[in-house]
Order: C-alpha cells, then structure tokens, then sequence
C-alpha cells in the first residue's frame, strides 16, 4: 500500500468522494483491512485524511475562485453545506466566509 498513491487519488478525486469506503473500493480492497494498514501507515484514520483533502481543496477554491461557498462545499465531496461549514471551521478557526476575507489574492 503506497500511502502517497492514495493521498493523491484522494485529492483528484475529492468530489467524487463521499465516504472512506469510496476509497477503498477504488483500490479494491476491503474496507477494514484496508483502513486498519492505512491508518497503521500513515498514522491517520481514512476519515481524517479524507476531511482534511476536502479542507484543503476548499481552502485552495475560496482563495482562487468566485464560487459560492455552496458550489466550493459540494465540490469537496460534502453534501450539506452546513456539514461543511463546521469541519471547516474545527480545521481553521475561521468560517468560509471570514477565510476568503482573509485570504484572498
């Protein structure tokens, strides 16, 4: 198991994305088993490397694009904008909004 291979499927792949499973079923495997090597290897859980790709890719669109936070949340692989605005904020200390604000070049 190649942990940069994954990280980089998991970043071309983000809105397609909408569970951990989604991940290993791209790999073929078996969610348990391949969710225990990956978090032995990486140390992080699939779950968490998943939700930080997705803050990464909304962090990158709200400094480089005009989209609506609603479009940057669904393109992350979030169904809710609301659900997307808590993890964002837990990450960043910062609602989109106030990132953008912030942020923008």
């Amino acid at each position: 198991m190649d942990i940069d291979e994954i990280q980089n499927y998991i970043a071309e792949h983000i809105g397609a994305l909408k569970k951990p499973q989604d991940v290993s079923e791209a790999f073929d495997a078996h969610h348990d088993t391949f969710r225990r090597k990956f978090r032995r290897l990486s140390k992080q859980s699939l779950g968490e490397c998943l939700t930080a790709a997705r803050i990464r890719h909304m962090k990158k669109r709200l400094r480089t694009s005009d989209a609506t936070c609603l479009d940057i949340c669904l393109s992350a692989g979030f169904d809710r904008e609301d659900t997307a605005e808590r993890a964002f904020k837990r990450v960043t200390g910062l609602t989109m909004e106030a990132y953008r604000q912030q942020h923008r070049r």
